[in-house]
């Protein structure tokens, strides 16, 4: 995905473009299936504390980017 995508998906939806959430939401973009918020901090092998991961989702589910699911073992994807 080109950052050119990932900043106009942003400034849509009145986000500021930070490299973090820029990263994050190309991979769910690029993602063929839901992810978690586990899987998606080993696709960063860490480099993204918990913190900034789980605000930078929360802001994307706030702003209707994103949704939460449960898989059937009650796993937040």
């Amino acid at each position: 995905m080109s950052e050119t995508k990932a900043n106009d998906i942003l400034k849509s939806k009145d986000l500021k473009k930070t490299p973090v959430r820029q990263q994050v939401l190309g991979v769910l973009i690029e993602s063929t299936s839901a992810l978690s918020q586990q899987e998606i901090e080993l696709k960063f092998n860490n480099q993204f504390d918990r913190i900034t991961l789980y605000r930078t989702l929360k802001s994307f589910e706030e702003k209707g980017l994103i949704h939460r699911i449960y898989n059937s073992f009650g796993e937040a994807k």
